[in-house]
């Protein structure tokens, strides 16, 4: 788990149940949130995730980032609604919303490519989120790379490759 006293706030989730931690100078407040009791742990203050107080855009949606848990590379972007982030922290596999098909999709329902999601951290203003995830079948990307982030912009402004392409989109998904 990582965490800067810096930030102010982070949103953990690593089973249930889903803490909020507040970083003080001296001291970590922990709310038990089956009672009452506090604990304190140095510097961390945990209160239970509310997910209303999560700020979704105008379209309902937040930014959604998957990194290997592994590598620490990040695989994809993508978007979240409010159903899609619920099912994501219920059945720890990633959930998005495609704004192209204007639908909720499991990560990994036609190609296989599952995300089972370890952590997820939500970030100081509460509208965008980061998942470790564990990348099944070894791509994250629908063109068959292991990352959505596989070309790299040089200096001189010219693209080059820089992933390991795992499968033939054409193979996975048909011919569009």
């Amino acid at each position: 788990m990582f965490c800067s006293p810096q930030s102010g706030n982070a949103y953990i989730y690593t089973g249930q149940p889903i803490y909020r931690l507040t970083f003080h100078p001296v001291s970590i407040i922990i709310s038990n949130i089956n009672g009452p009791e506090t604990g304190t742990i140095q510097g961390v203050k945990m209160e239970k995730f509310d997910i209303d107080k999560v700020k979704f855009d105008e379209k309902g949606l937040i930014a959604a980032i998957a990194q290997d848990e592994k590598s620490g590379n990040i695989l994809m972007i993508a978007w979240m609604n409010r159903e899609a982030l619920e099912k994501t922290l219920a059945l720890r596999k990633a959930h998005y919303w495609s704004r192209s098909r204007n639908k909720l999709w499991f990560k990994g329902e036609e190609s296989g490519n599952v995300q089972e999601v370890k952590n997820i951290y939500i970030d100081c203003d509460m509208d965008a989120v980061v998942m470790k995830v564990n990348q099944i079948g070894g791509a994250a990307c629908h063109t068959g790379f292991d990352t959505c982030f596989f070309r790299e912009i040089k200096e001189d402004g010219t693209i080059t490759g820089c992933g390991e392409k795992v499968f033939n989109p054409e193979d996975v998904y048909g011919k569009k």
